[in-house]
C-alpha cells in the first residue's frame, strides 16, 4: 500500500476520532496493546494542557502519567489483555503547567473479529476538586474524632436531611452500637429512643433552617446531657448536614448523696474527681477545691482559699454570675447549669460548663454551694472552627453569602444609629464562561483564587470580601468617605483585570456597581441599587465601575 495513502488514512482516522469526541469534556484516548497512544481527543488541551499531537505515538508514562501510577496502569492493561472487558482506576496526571490532576479513568478493550484484544479505549474524567473535597472532609472528620475522644463524656454526630447518621464519635455510643462507625448510615430513629427522637428532630429542623440551638436533657440512667446543634453550610449555601455535639455532665445528686453519707467517701470522690470541684460559702469565699479545679484555673489551693470564686470568673461574666447566685440564695433555684469563662493568671481564658447546687441545712438556711466545672474549651474551638467554615467559600477563602447576610445585618444596625459610612460594591467577571470554555474549569478556579488573593492585598481591615456566586463578588467597604471608597473600588477593578491576565495570558475585565450605605434602607434595597449600577456598567461596555446615580456627591 503506498505510503501516501497510509498517511492520508491515518489523518482521516484522527479527524474522525476528534470529530466523534469533540463535544466531550472528558479526555478520550485510543491505545495499542502495549499502551502507546494512537488517537487523542481535543479535550487533552483543557485536561492536560497538551495538544493531541503531543500525546500520539507516545506512552502515557512519557507524557502525563505520574511515575508512581505506572504499575497500576500496567496491571489494568494486563487484565484487559487476559479477557476483562473494562477496568476502572484513578490515576495522577502531570499537566504542562505542573498543576497535578486526578483522573477517574475507565479502560475498555477493543477487540477484533476473533475476540482478542487489539487495543484499548480510555475515557478519563477530571476529579481533582472532588477528591480534594473528600480529603478535606476526611481530615475534618478525623479532627472531630480526635477532639471528641479527648473530652470525657463527649459524643459527636453528623446527621443529614434524611435523618441518617453520616459520622459518629465518642465512647458513650457503645450502648447503641459496638463502635461509633457502626452508627454510620443508620437512621436516627434506630439510634435514640422514641421520646428523644421527637425532641432531637425539632432541634435538627431548626438547624436545617440555619439556626444553631442548645439542649439540656436527661439520659435513661439519669445522666444530664448538654447538646449543641450546628448547621454545616457547604459552598453551595444549602444546609444538608447538622453537627450535634453532646456532653455528659456528671450527676450532681450522686455527689450530694456522697456528702450526706460520709465525709470520708465524699473526700475520696471530691479530691480524686477528674472534674473540677469547689465548695464556696454563700458570700462567695472558697472553702475547698480539688486538684482538677486547681489545674483548670492554674492556681494553688492556698491562692484559691484566700479569694472568692467571682475573682476567677471572666470580668464580662461576673455580673450575670452574681445575679444567678442571688436567685439561688433567694430560693428561686436550687441548681443551675451554665457556661462561664475562667481567667487564668496568664490571662488565658477557659470555657467551662458549671453545675452549681445550693446546699441548705435542716431549717432551710444556705450552707454552701457545690460547683462542678468541666473544661469545654476544645468544644468551643470546634464550634468556632465550624462557624468559620460555615461562613467561608472553600474554593477562594472569601466569605460566603451567609457571611454577607450576617455582616449586612450588623452594619445596618450600627448605621441606623449614626451617619452613613461605607459602600457595597458588586463585581462580575466579564465573559467568565469563555474563560472556562477556553482554558478549562481548573484554570477558571485559578482565576478566582488569584483574584481574591490580589484583592486582599488592597482591602483594609474594615472591608469584607464575599463570593456570592460563580464569578460574582461583593465587597463591603467601610470607614471612609465616598471618595475614599470609590478609590478603593476602582483599584479593585484594575487589580482584577491584572489578575485575570496573569493567569490566562489573555486580557479580560470585570464590571462593578457601587451603592453607598443609607441608614433608612435595608440590605435588600442596598443590593438592588448596586445591582442596578452593575447593569449600567455592563450596558456601557463592561470593564468599568458605575456608582449608583441616586447617591449624592457623585
Amino acid at each position: 500500500m503506498p505510503r501516501r495513502f497510509t498517511t492520508m488514512r491515518s489523518f482521516a482516522a484522527h479527524y474522525e476520532f476528534a470529530t466523534m469526541f469533540a463535544a466531550s469534556a472528558d479526555l478520550v484516548t485510543l491505545h495499542d496493546l502495549d499502551g502507546t497512544i494512537r488517537l487523542a481527543s481535543q479535550s487533552s488541551r483543557a485536561v492536560l494542557g497538551l495538544a493531541p499531537d503531543e500525546l500520539i505515538g507516545r506512552m502515557p508514562a512519557e507524557t502525563f502519567l505520574r511515575t508512581e501510577d505506572v504499575p497500576q496502569l500496567a496491571a489494568a492493561l494486563d487484565r484487559l489483555r487476559k479477557g476483562a472487558d473494562t477496568v476502572e482506576l484513578t490515576l495522577g496526571a502531570r499537566t504542562r503547567t505542573g498543576q497535578p490532576q486526578w483522573l477517574e479513568t475507565r479502560l475498555g478493550a477493543v477487540r477484533g473479529l476473533d475476540g482478542s484484544a487489539t487495543g484499548f479505549l480510555a475515557i478519563s474524567r477530571v476529579v481533582t476538586d472532588r477528591l480534594e473535597t473528600e480529603r478535606r472532609l476526611q481530615t475534618q472528620l478525623e479532627r472531630y474524632r480526635q477532639i471528641t475522644n479527648a473530652v470525657p463524656g463527649m459524643t459527636a454526630w453528623i446527621i443529614d436531611r434524611d435523618l441518617r447518621c453520616r459520622f459518629a464519635a465518642g465512647d458513650r455510643l457503645r450502648p447503641i452500637a459496638a463502635t461509633p462507625d457502626a452508627c454510620v448510615d443508620r437512621p436516627l430513629a434506630q439510634l435514640v429512643s422514641p421520646d428523644r427522637f421527637s425532641a432531637v428532630r425539632r432541634h435538627l429542623e431548626e438547624s436545617f433552617a440555619g439556626r444553631s440551638s442548645t439542649e439540656e436533657s436527661t439520659g435513661p440512667g439519669g445522666q444530664q446531657h448538654w447538646s449543641r446543634y450546628l448547621p454545616v453550610t457547604p459552598s453551595s449555601g444549602a444546609i444538608e448536614e447538622v453537627l450535634v455535639v453532646s456532653l455528659e455532665v456528671p450527676d450532681r445528686e450522686q455527689t450530694h448523696e456522697a456528702l450526706r453519707r460520709s465525709e470520708a467517701s465524699f473526700s475520696s470522690a471530691f479530691d480524686n474527681s477528674p472534674i473540677g470541684m469547689a465548695i464556696t460559702a454563700p458570700a462567695g469565699s472558697v472553702l475547698r477545691v480539688n486538684d482538677a479545679f486547681c489545674a483548670l484555673t492554674k492556681r494553688s489551693r492556698e491562692e484559691l482559699h484566700q479569694g472568692s470564686l467571682s475573682e476567677l470568673i471572666h470580668p464580662d461574666d461576673v455580673e450575670s454570675n452574681d445575679a444567678l447566685i442571688g436567685q439561688m440564695l433567694a430560693g428561686e433555684k436550687r441548681t443551675a447549669m451554665i457556661e462561664r469563662r475562667y481567667l487564668r493568671p496568664d490571662h488565658s481564658v477557659v470555657n467551662a460548663v458549671m453545675s452549681i447546687t445550693l446546699i441548705r441545712d435542716d431549717e432551710g438556711r444556705p450552707l454552701h454551694l457545690v460547683t462542678q466545672v468541666l473544661d469545654v474549651t476544645d468544644r468551643h474551638r470546634v464550634e468556632a472552627y465550624l462557624e468559620e467554615l460555615a461562613l467561608r467559600d472553600p474554593l477562594t477563602g472569601a466569605h460566603n453569602r451567609r457571611a454577607l447576610d450576617v455582616e449586612l445585618s450588623r452594619r445596618f444596625a450600627v448605621e441606623s444609629a449614626g451617619p452613613s459610612i461605607g459602600a457595597l460594591v458588586l463585581f462580575d467577571i466579564d465573559h467568565f464562561k469563555d474563560v472556562n470554555d477556553t482554558f478549562g474549569h481548573h484554570i477558571g478556579d485559578d482565576v478566582l483564587r488569584h483574584l481574591v488573593a490580589a484583592w486582599r492585598e488592597r482591602l483594609r481591615r474594615s472591608d469584607v470580601l464575599v463570593r456570592i456566586g460563580g464569578d460574582e463578588f461583593v465587597v463591603l467597604l467601610g470607614d471612609a468617605d465616598p471618595e475614599g471608597v470609590e478609590s478603593v473600588a476602582r483599584d479593585l477593578v484594575t487589580l482584577a483585570d491584572e489578575a485575570i491576565l496573569t493567569v490566562t495570558g489573555v486580557a479580560s475585565s470585570v464590571s462593578a456597581g457601587m451603592a453607598l450605605f443609607r441608614p433608612e434602607e435595608n440590605p435588600a434595597q442596598l443590593l438592588r441599587r448596586a445591582d442596578d449600577a452593575l447593569y449600567l456598567a455592563k450596558r456601557a461596555g463592561r470593564g468599568r465601575l458605575v456608582v449608583d446615580p441616586t447617591d449624592s456627591g457623585f
